[in-house]
């Protein structure tokens, strides 16, 4: 390996940690399929389990659901695999998980020696978030959930955990439906082994919905982070049939909008799942996973 090469993947690590901030603010955001090709703006989006990572409220499940996602990068140095699932317990009450897992792994770590690069080892990065929601319906058209997170990340040979806290709402009036989600209450805090405590800040999360003819549902969204990391998300759904629906998306128009689409085709109880996105830093992005009910 020469100079450059180690200078290479130095910066191909540089530009995986950037583009893991680029492409979603959350790891759970991160993990989803049809949440991605919508641009995120899902907060007032009731739908299956993917939707809790905004909203514990938006759970809509009928019956059991399991939702199984991947997607990598970079000959797949860089990938997110994520599962999700729920199920109603009776006409008030249901509850859902989700857990979606970072992986990047066998980027070079290199010193220079004598004017070459000798490689030390390989960069790796693992984090995972996993959620258990709650989501109570006390009257038709009100929704209410909770939820708790349980956040693992390691970095080479050091590594943090913590738990979080969310808690949501939605209400549907006619073709209209409104929705808020704080998640992190009270800033999440990571206890590194060898380093600082990171603290993740608090997310406030605000969302509508308008429901037209012709299947066509319209979304936007605004999330706040802190007092200064804002984005705001715009999304569509077209249901053109019931076993076939397209969406797209626009994410974080208010900087350097991404344009994202995806499809959900169901047959016979399966749904295949497909997200596609062109990333400045990552290139294409290509997501793909089933639904079982």
């Amino acid at each position: 390996m020469d100079k450059r090469g180690g200078l290479f993947g130095g910066i191909v690590a540089l530009c995986l940690l950037i583009g893991v901030n680029a492409v979603a603010e959350s790891l759970g955001e991160l993990g989803g399929i049809q949440t991605f090709s919508k641009g995120f703006a899902i907060t007032a989006d009731r739908g299956g389990s993917e939707t809790l990572c905004k909203n514990p409220a938006s759970l809509a499940l009928t019956g059991p659901e399991v939702t199984t996602g991947y997607a990598s990068w970079f000959d797949s140095s860089y990938a997110v695999a994520s599962l999700s699932g729920g199920m109603p317990l009776d006409e008030h009450f249901q509850i859902g998980f989700s857990l979606p897992v970072k992986f990047i792994s066998d980027i070079p770590e290199t010193i220079e020696e004598n004017g070459q690069a000798k490689q030390l080892g390989s960069f790796s990065d693992i984090e995972s978030e996993a959620s258990l929601a709650v989501q109570y319906t006390p009257f038709e058209g009100l929704h209410t959930g909770v939820k708790v997170d349980y956040f693992i990340h390691t970095l080479n040979t050091d590594s943090a955990s913590g738990m979080g806290f969310g808690a949501g709402i939605i209400y549907d009036y006619q073709a209209f439906t409104v929705g808020a989600s704080v998640l992190n209450m009270g800033n999440t805090k990571m206890a590194w082994k060898h380093h600082a405590a990171e603290v993740l800040l608090q997310e406030v999360n605000l969302g509508l919905t308008y429901k037209g003819d012709y299947g066509v549902k319209v979304l936007a969204d605004m999330t706040l982070v802190g007092h200064e990391n804002n984005r705001i998300n715009l999304g569509v759904e077209w249901q053109i049939i019931p076993e076939f629906t397209v969406n797209g998306g626009l994410m974080d128009v208010s900087e350097t909008p991404l344009l994202t689409l995806g499809t959900a085709l169901k047959m016979q109880g399966v749904t295949f799942l497909y997200a596609f996105a062109q990333h400045p830093e990552l290139g294409s992005i290509h997501k793909i996973g089933i639904t079982l009910q």
